[in-house]
């Protein structure tokens, strides 16, 4: 295929398949029109490529009779009808231009550079973004090559002037402009998708002032790209909009809209989330009749936060309203919808606590990473072995992963990336101000109204699920509305389709009927191996099924956190069993030290942004499919291949022990009068006072033999017994699920040896039984628990422990592999 340039064949909206003209000369050739186009009083013309090369138009004639358009044939080549009227504007905007900054770059208003490309790759029929941000200097501290580039100004009212070399507060890459430009070739596939499934092609236009703006009263989809956001020397933000044929309606006074804001603008509104939110919109028209607006935002910079800076809450009132006022959303019904860092956006639009002119009906999210509010010595730890890349990351510095390591000012990598996020590390202000569990939070979310849809994953590398449950239930006690739903062994994927669900939200919204959120849902993998494991099963267990979360590998000398789920009360007993030290893998040879190994590879895991290394592949590259995150195998939401439902959820605080949580006002009421029942006893749901995260109810440490030989009681008692408050259908109480989490400090005489891990647990006549390894076990089930193996029929596997030597490089590929793939059920699933 010959490159697309903004020419004649990618200027003007396509209304109709090619045809390739095969026919005799003077013999009529019929070119495709879609039904919904036919017969319209619209410039229609026929682009034709001659058996020559030679491109030009042709008028077309219309058969009343066969409601057809043909031209001319016997010239060659393919003829497809365009209308001329709808004009594309290609190239899509980034606001970047690269002859700034001495050639290195920098943000410019109307700007259509990229430092990266969005390409269309035929052969994986997918777009794939190549970015490669990475300073190559051995000797440079720093992540990213801002050296050579105005990646992060200093002063945004003046982008041409001094440069950071690394992100900090209010001050992220991405924030006023697009990483990305983006290859034609994409936007048109999309269009014929569209025409395709509804009979409405899509329309580009850049936002103005720069761009000439969307049209009017057009029979097409418009993407409105890169509207800039943000008063003159305030930190930037952008957005793209996506407009429903007819726009602006005659009838409607203003519309519905869904909204999702994730990372880079151009990789979200072409590749992640505009296709899902484009397909949403046409299923909402052609279901029910109604229009609605989709918004996209890239939450306030592509890399250096998470859409958690203060500054975050002030930008959605200036985004809803540049929505109400130029795009003619009605601020008052509004659908959010996203996951990992989308869904933690969807959470903090609908619990901004400084909202003005907007409402968030409904809110679902996905695996929000919660964890990234709690205490310090929990954010980082081998259980959740993910969380060093992000950190490194959202900072810009290569090695804070390492322990110790601290930047020139003397702060560690956690007091960093708060200090760049929150504008203090202080740990009490940060619950109290911004995480989504403070009273405050759930005051202004319980004040909008929203409902939530919440979905959480279990064993996922970036959180304890204890975060999701530990929110859920203050949810719950804040008279929030919640519909849950609990995908187990899971990971940072998602067992029900976000998008699925937010449609049912939106299509109320536009009929204007109710729609009431309340209740859980649990899910499992439908088999243990095999394309089935790929698949979801909902379930309904006899009581909460038991499950464990801890670290694949750990560290010598290292303190992490072991994770123990399932009925309340019951007694439970974890220990290892050493099965020797050899070398490899056995080992835990991944390297180690300083030495910044190449980075892991963005295609397995979208999430995890930094852009920051090559990959086996020569530079970092994500696909994406052009579903709604359903895989090639019919699996909903698996990460490797769908675009944005990627959790990087974590834990707030403490789950395990908390009491009340607005002591000061009582407006969000009591903790412990949740769904979960998790005998929360701690004085602060932010864990603030170092009470809660040790030990929980009778939980013990175990002894442990120094030498590493033998069997080791890593923790066994009960876990906490919850008054089981609330409804009591079949499904809420078999989703209280209590739980434990208990810091372990490995022994430095276990370096090098590896462990199988055994759990016991208690069953409801008061017999112990083992679960194995990778089940998760609902509860009640007589004889042998049930074992889930690994995917595609590899042999069962006990779940192994293998204590590292030496510190790893935790951003390095063989550290991620060897934590996050090809292990389900105890530790970490694949991701």
């Amino acid at each position: 295929m010959r490159e697309l340039n903004a020419n004649a064949d990618t200027l003007y909206a396509a209304v109709g398949k090619p045809i390739v003209d095969d026919r005799r000369s003077g013999d009529r050739l019929s070119v495709p029109v879609h039904e919904r186009i036919v017969g319209r009083s619209l410039g229609l013309a026929a682009y034709r490529e001659d058996a020559a090369g030679n491109v030009f138009f042709e008028p077309p004639s219309y058969c009343d009779d066969s409601k057809s358009y043909f031209v001319e044939g016997g010239k060659g080549g393919t003829a497809r009808m365009v209308c001329l009227d709808w004009l594309n504007d290609f190239p899509v905007a980034t606001h970047w231009d690269a002859s700034l900054n001495g050639g290195g770059g920098g943000m410019r208003a109307g700007g259509v550079d990229g430092l990266g490309r969005l390409i269309w790759d035929a052969e994986a029929g997918a777009a794939q973004s190549r970015l490669d941000l990475a300073d190559s200097d051995p000797d440079s501290p720093y992540l990213y090559a801002s050296d050579r580039s105005g990646l992060v100004a200093e002063d945004w009212a003046h982008p041409g002037g001094e440069a950071l070399r690394a992100p900090s507060l209010d001050r992220y890459i991405g924030a006023g402009y697009s990483l990305f430009g983006v290859e034609e070739e994409i936007a048109l596939r999309l269009s014929d998708d569209m025409l395709e499934a509804f009979g409405y092609p899509v329309v580009f236009r850049n936002a103005a002032p720069e761009g000439p703006g969307p049209l009017r009263h057009v029979e097409a989809f418009q993407i409105v790209s890169g509207h800039r956001l943000g008063r003159f020397g305030d930190p930037p933000h952008l957005a793209s909009f996506i407009l429903p044929p007819g726009w602006p309606g005659e009838t409607e006074a203003a519309y519905p809209a869904v909204f999702s804001g994730y990372y880079d603008l151009n990789e979200s509104t072409f590749a992640a989330c505009g296709p899902p939110l484009l397909r949403m919109i046409g299923r909402t028209l052609t279901e029910t009749g109604k229009s609605a607006v989709g918004i996209l935002w890239n939450g306030g910079g592509a890399i250096g936060t998470r859409t958690q800076h203060a500054s975050a809450f002030a930008q959605m009132n200036a985004l809803f309203g540049a929505a109400s006022d130029a795009y003619r959303v009605d601020a008052d019904r509004i659908v959010a919808v996203g996951g990992s860092r989308g869904g933690l956006t969807a959470l903090l639009a609908a619990s901004n606590p400084e909202a003005r002119g907007y409402r968030i009906r409904y809110a679902v999210c996905y695996g929000p990473p919660l964890s990234l509010y709690g205490r310090a010595e929990r954010l980082l730890d081998a259980t959740y072995p993910a969380r060093w890349q992000a950190i490194c990351g959202d900072t810009g510095f290569k090695h804070a992963w390492f322990p110790g390591w601290r930047d020139a000012a003397g702060r560690t990598a956690v007091e960093l990336y708060r200090a760049n996020t929150f504008g203090t590390s202080d740990e009490a202000e940060i619950g109290e101000r911004f995480a989504p569990t403070s009273a405050r939070l759930l005051s202004a979310l319980r004040a909008m109204g929203t409902q939530i849809w919440l979905n959480t994953p279990t064993h996922d590398p970036f959180t304890a699920s204890s975060s999701a449950l530990t929110w859920a239930a203050a949810a719950r006690a804040a008279g929030i509305p919640l519909q849950h739903e609990l995908g187990y062994r899971y990971g940072h994927n998602n067992c029900t389709d976000p998008y699925e669900n937010a449609l049912i939200c939106l299509k109320a919204l536009a009929l204007g009927e109710p729609l009431a959120l309340d209740g859980v849902s649990q899910y499992r993998r439908a088999a243990a191996n095999g394309a089935d494991w790929r698949k979801a099963e909902r379930f309904l267990p006899a009581e909460p099924p038991f499950y464990f979360e801890g670290p694949k590998r750990a560290v010598a000398g290292m303190t992490t956190t072991l994770g123990i789920y399932g009925v309340p009360g019951r007694r439970y007993r974890l220990a290892v069993r050493s099965v020797g030290g050899s070398d490899g893998e056995r080992s835990g040879d991944i390297g180690g030290g300083k030495d910044v190994k190449d980075g892991f590879d963005e295609k397995d895991s979208y999430d995890m942004k930094s852009w920051s290394g090559k990959t086996d592949e020569g530079e970092n590259r994500k696909a994406y499919k052009s579903e709604n995150g359903n895989a090639d195998n019919g699996e909903v939401g698996n990460a490797s291949k769908s675009e944005n439902w990627n959790a990087d959820n974590g834990e707030v605080g403490n789950a395990s022990k908390s009491e009340n949580w607005n002591a000061d006002n009582g407006e969000v009421g009591n903790a412990d009068n949740d769904e979960f029942g998790n005998a929360y006893k701690s004085k602060n749901w932010n864990a603030n006072n170092g009470e809660t995260w040790n030990k929980a109810g009778d939980d013990a440490l175990g002894e442990t033999d120094s030498s590493g030989a033998g069997e080791h009681v890593l923790a066994e008692g009960a876990l906490p017994a919850a008054a089981l408050r609330g409804g009591n259908s079949a499904a809420e109480l078999a989703s209280r699920i209590a739980f434990t989490e208990i810091a372990w400090q490995v022994p430095e005489s276990w370096g090098g040896m590896a462990f199988v891990y055994d759990l016991r647990v208690e069953d409801a006549e008061g017999r112990w039984r083992r679960v194995p390894g990778g089940g998760v076990w609902p509860g009640g089930d007589a004889g042998a628990l049930p074992a889930h193996d690994r995917p595609a029929g590899e042999a069962a596997q006990a779940p192994d422990l293998i204590v590292l030597r030496e510190t790893p490089d935790f951003t390095s590929g063989a550290w991620l592999s060897a934590t996050m793939k090809d292990f389900v059920g105890w530790g970490l699933s694949d991701a």
